[in-house]
């Protein structure tokens, strides 16, 4: 560097440090619930739930409405059909 060989490197600001580290964690942890999905699905399967031959995206607005009352302790199933 003191001969001059070496071009100088371009560093960002900390804004845009900032910002990518936080898209960076964005996308990790968007990966990370997409591999979570198959293993939510592996553990009702022993619960007698198939809850995935019912709705198509376990992970949509009435698939995770349905886990809710699950978890919540709700067993009729004539309940689940109106999840709101």
């Amino acid at each position: 560097m003191t001969y001059g060989r070496l071009k100088r490197t371009f560093c960002s600001s900390n804004e845009i440090g900032s910002l990518r580290s936080l898209v960076r964690q964005h996308a990790a942890q968007v990966q990370e619930q997409s591999r979570c999905v198959p293993h939510r699905q592996k553990a009702l399967t022993p619960m007698n739930i198939q809850l995935n031959n019912v709705v198509s995206d376990l992970t949509g607005k009435t698939g995770l409405a349905i886990l809710r009352q699950i978890v919540s302790g709700e067993r009729d199933p004539e309940s689940f059909s109106d999840p709101t």
